[in-house]
C-alpha cells in the first residue's frame, strides 16, 4: 500500500512540473513572429516588428494596429474593412480607401452629400440625399429629378416644365 501512495505522489509531482515548467507551459522566450522580441513583451505577437513602434500608445504595435494614429485598444472594426472604428470615417460601411471628397470627415461611402460638406448629415425629408445638396430639401425626391434644369427638383418645382429658379 505504501508503494501505491509513493507512486501517486510521484505522478502528481511530475504532472505539476509539466504544467508549471514543461511541456504544457509556453517557454518564456517564445518568439512566434521571429522578430527577436519574446511574445510576453511583443506588442504584435504574430507580425514581425522588431522596433515595437506604437505611435498612438494603445499597446498595439503599428504593424498590427488598425488605427495607427488614434488609440483603439479594443481594435474593433464593425464593418471589417481593416480600419478601426476609432479612425474610420464610415464605421458601419466598408470603405478601405477612406475617401472624403468634401472634407467633412464623413467618408464618401456613407456621406449623403459626398460633394458638399455637411458634417451633420441632416436630411429633413428623409430621402437619403442630404439637405446641403438636395434640390427639394423638404420634399422626398431620392432621384433628384429636375426636368427643366432650374436647380429646383420636380417634386417641389411649381412649374417643372419651365425653368424658373426664383420660385
Amino acid at each position: 500500500m505504501k508503494s501505491k501512495g509513493i507512486i501517486i505522489v510521484c505522478i502528481c509531482a511530475v504532472l505539476l512540473a509539466l504544467f508549471s515548467f514543461g511541456a504544457w507551459a509556453v517557454p518564456p522566450d517564445t518568439d512566434t513572429d521571429g522578430d527577436g522580441v519574446p511574445d510576453k513583451s511583443d506588442n504584435c505577437i504574430y507580425i514581425w516588428n522588431p522596433d515595437q513602434t506604437d505611435t498612438d500608445g494603445d499597446k498595439d504595435g503599428d504593424a498590427c494596429d488598425n488605427c495607427v494614429n488614434t488609440p483603439n485598444p479594443s481594435q474593433s472594426d464593425t464593418d471589417n474593412d481593416g480600419v478601426g472604428n476609432a479612425c474610420d470615417n464610415c464605421p458601419n460601411d466598408a470603405n478601405v480607401d477612406q475617401d472624403d471628397t468634401d472634407g467633412d470627415d464623413v467618408g464618401d461611402t456613407c456621406d449623403n452629400c459626398p460633394a458638399v460638406s455637411n458634417t451633420n448629415q441632416a436630411d429633413v425629408d428623409d430621402d437619403g440625399i442630404g439637405d446641403a445638396c438636395d434640390n427639394c430639401p423638404n420634399d422626398a425626391n431620392a432621384n433628384q429629378g429636375d426636368s427643366d434644369g432650374d436647380g429646383i427638383g420636380d417634386a417641389c418645382d411649381n412649374c417643372p416644365g419651365t425653368p424658373n429658379a426664383n420660385q
